[in-house]
């Protein structure tokens, strides 16, 4: 028994956190409209705001019943760790240090993604469940490409059904879906000359699915500037196209990522040392400096101080563009000089997809942090690549030190994010517990308390407008919070509202 948890504490470590980041959840944000989205008349052009039909229907059902979906998050993140792992897996790698790695990358994701992705039912099904299809077709097709994989016939119609229901969960994954598979064709051909049914199954699957979602009508009349049910729009003018990437899409791309930078620079850079033959490569020192020089300015513009636009021409944007392609050029050329065939492959895919799953935010607005999720994934893919490369000569002695690295890691993660998910999760409770006491009182002022870890959670009642602003046919997110938790929204309203802390709350608790 004890031979079998040491074996194994790694995986019951992360599935620990898993579990409790999942059984923390609580509803936020749009959760409580689609909670009442097929009720409530005043909703019912709610129920279907979009084409991302598969991941909406799930949604709808998942802020019904909380616990299932509990079950559901564990067995989703669960399946996002490993599906990564295997993918990023090496033979001389020990199997739990690329888990543990992979684990730690996940955690290290900037805090508004991780709120808009982990701790959010929607974005949660939107963005991670929807990858999980994309997982499993590009470990399938590495398979076909680098082994001599025949799988059989009849297995060829569950590509055909991960390809629809996969490109029927979120618009920009539904576009690289495509472009993956076509990629995928072509480069199983190149290489070996052969057709698989499976891709063009898949293929089938994909354009089905796509050319479900994009004929819903909201596209339309986004296309058109007449979205009712947000601020959703395209930039077609190129002035506004490059006004947008400086303002919105450039400050994600890289910026949050930067530690993910960082390691990978270095990875290049003890390539470039030990290898014997980089002097044969005319651009190899200098590729080096531009990730340095990059790094460094990412490092300081995250951690220290932006640099301040001064003038409407945003030419320090326009510099910081030109500087993220330059290195985006020189993380190229060193995949190519320094790792081989099947492990250059991997990683140019795993930058170019990247890269391509960023570009549809250049003409769409709005963007938030949630949209550079699976491009963040990406990132870690590429590292881990380039990381596992470079680590082949490696002695057991060192794998076991950087085990033990890891693992206490990992369990400072846990005790953390436990700690802030299960604090948010029980005052989550108590202050909408506290907001039902203080309505059956005759009270004329109303406390409403904020979350104690903010960062880490979408805390709704931290927004001034969550009861004043309203959408379309004058629905008001506020109104149905207070509804979900049985509060009158005309009473509500009457009295007036002040924020307070979780301390304040506690003092007066002590107080009584």
């Amino acid at each position: 028994m004890k031979k079998l948890l040491k074996a194994n504490c790694c995986y019951i470590l992360v599935f620990i956190f898993i579990a409790i980041s999942g059984f923390t959840l609580f509803i936020c944000a749009d959760d409580y409209i689609w909670f009442y989205a097929f009720s409530d008349d005043r909703l019912s052009s709610y129920a279907s705001p979009n084409g991302r039909y598969f991941t909406n229907f799930i949604t709808r059902y998942s802020v019904q019943c909380i616990p299932a979906f509990s079950v559901f998050y564990v067995a989703v993140f669960m399946s996002l760790v490993v599906l990564i792992e295997k993918l990023v897996r090496k033979q001389h790698i020990p199997r739990p240090v690329s888990f543990l790695s992979v684990f730690i990358l996940i955690q290290l994701i900037p805090s508004s993604i991780y709120t808009e992705i982990f701790r959010w039912i929607s974005g949660f099904n939107n963005y991670c469940f929807a990858f999980i299809f994309t997982l499993i077709y590009l470990l399938c097709s590495f398979k076909f490409i680098f082994e001599d994989y025949k799988p059989k016939l009849y297995s060829s119609v569950l590509f055909l059904i991960m390809g629809f229901f996969g490109c029927l969960c979120v618009e920009h994954l539904t576009i690289y879906n495509i472009m993956l598979c076509v990629f995928v064709v072509i480069a199983i051909y190149v290489r070996k000359k052969k057709l698989f049914l499976h891709h063009f199954c898949f293929l089938a699957g994909a354009i089905s699915g796509a050319a479900l979602m994009f004929s819903h009508d909201v596209y339309h009349t986004v296309a058109v500037n007449a979205d009712e049910l947000g601020t959703r729009g395209f930039k077609t003018s190129l002035a506004d196209t490059f006004m947008h990437i400086f303002c919105y899409v450039l400050p994600h791309f890289c910026k949050d990522f930067w530690i993910i930078h960082i390691l990978a620079t270095v990875a290049f850079t003890v390539f470039y040392y030990r290898n014997r033959e980089v002097k044969k490569f005319k651009y190899a020192g200098l590729c080096i400096i531009c990730c340095w020089l990059f790094v460094i300015y990412l490092m300081f513009t995250s951690v220290f101080q932006e640099l301040t636009i001064l003038s409407s021409s945003m030419r320090i944007r326009a510099i910081e563009l030109s500087f993220t392609f330059l290195y985006i050029c020189a993380l190229i050329y060193n995949t190519v000089i320094y790792l081989k065939f099947d492990e250059r492959l991997r990683a140019l895919l795993y930058l170019f997809s990247s890269i391509i799953l960023t570009l549809p935010f250049a003409i769409v607005s709005p963007v938030t942090a949630r949209c550079f999720f699976i491009e963040y994934l990406f990132w870690i893919l590429f590292f881990l690549e380039v990381l596992f490369a470079c680590m082949k000569r490696i002695k057991s002695s060192v794998w076991d030190v950087y085990k033990m690295i890891l693992i206490c890691i990992s369990c400072s993660i846990l005790v953390l994010f436990a700690n802030m998910n299960i604090t948010n999760c029980l005052y989550d409770h108590i202050r909408y517990k506290y907001l039902q006491e203080q309505m059956s009182s005759k009270s004329k002022v109303v406390e409403i308390m904020l979350l104690p870890y903010q960062k880490y959670a979408c805390d709704d009642l931290s927004n001034k407008n969550i009861f004043s602003g309203v959408l379309k046919d004058n629905v008001s997110y506020g109104e149905y919070i207070l509804k979900y938790y049985g509060i009158s929204y005309e009473d509500f309203m009457k009295r007036e509202q002040c924020v307070i802390e979780a301390i304040d709350y506690n003092e007066y608790k002590a107080l009584e």
